[in-house]
């Protein structure tokens, strides 16, 4: 285990597509300091609901920095993952004489180390905020480690996408159609009056509060698991020539 944990650790800056986190980063940093500017300015009109103790910046800055773990993190995770069998490595990798469940069990960890990434920029972003605002900073770290829990939640429907799919595109188109899917059927409920707790919006409120719902935490939980497990089993039994 610690010898998959340091290679994937030197693998690392290879694994994190430059180009697609500069403008990631780029987009966020755009948003954070001109979109959030424009919301501050017209809160009088359409004041935020706040779920923190926080300067209502942050609310409107939050809306922005939730991405880095509800769709940034999945989706370079899922662009790793359909790379390497589409370029042929999970194969090359189990010939050279990795078992399968080694090469699962490196993935999973390749997802933690993307997970912390997240928890990272999550607290750049933060102070990031606070320079531009000039507003003192209020550490909440029970939200800074929700982008942690929620990164690995949704990173792991990702990888389960790959691993039915085993192509990065079709991955993505799949990824994105359940995320579309679920959140218009989670809309549809609550304009009935019922709420459902699905994990992305389950992951989504529960970034939105700034807190851990037992609820909510069970669902990611069990999705979690649940998805890793169909995921391994599906790999067994993958034809990867």
């Amino acid at each position: 285990m610690k010898m998959l944990a340091g290679m994937e650790i030197l693998k690392l800056p290879a694994r994190i597509n430059i180009v697609f986190s500069l403008v990631v980063v780029v987009v966020l940093l755009l948003q954070v300091s001109l979109v959030v500017r424009l919301e501050k300015e017209s809160a009088d009109l359409q004041p935020v609901e706040s779920y923190s103790a926080e300067h209502p910046v942050f609310d409107y800055a939050n809306r922005y920095i939730d991405n880095i773990a509800i769709t940034f993190i999945p989706v370079l995770f899922l662009v790793n993952a359909g790379r390497e069998f589409e370029q042929g490595i999970v194969h090359r990798s189990l010939i050279s004489g990795i078992s399968r469940l080694e090469y699962f069990i490196s993935r999973i960890i390749q997802l933690l180390i993307f997970s912390a990434f997240a928890f990272l920029l999550a607290i750049a972003f933060t102070l990031i905020t606070a320079a531009i605002y000039k507003l003192p900073v209020v550490w909440n770290v029970e939200k800074l480690s929700l982008y942690f829990v929620v990164s690995f939640c949704l990173g792991s429907i990702a990888f389960l996408m790959v691993l039915l799919l085993k192509k990065t595109f079709y991955s993505l188109v799949a990824f994105a159609c359940y995320v579309i899917a679920e959140n218009i059927f989670s809309m549809s409920m609550t304009a009935k009056k019922m709420e459902v707790s699905l994990p992305v919006t389950a992951a989504a409120r529960m970034l939105r509060e700034g807190n851990y719902r037992t609820e909510d935490c069970v669902i990611l939980l069990v999705c979690t698991v649940v998805l890793l497990v169909l995921g391994y089993f599906r790999f067994l039994r993958s034809d990867l020539r």
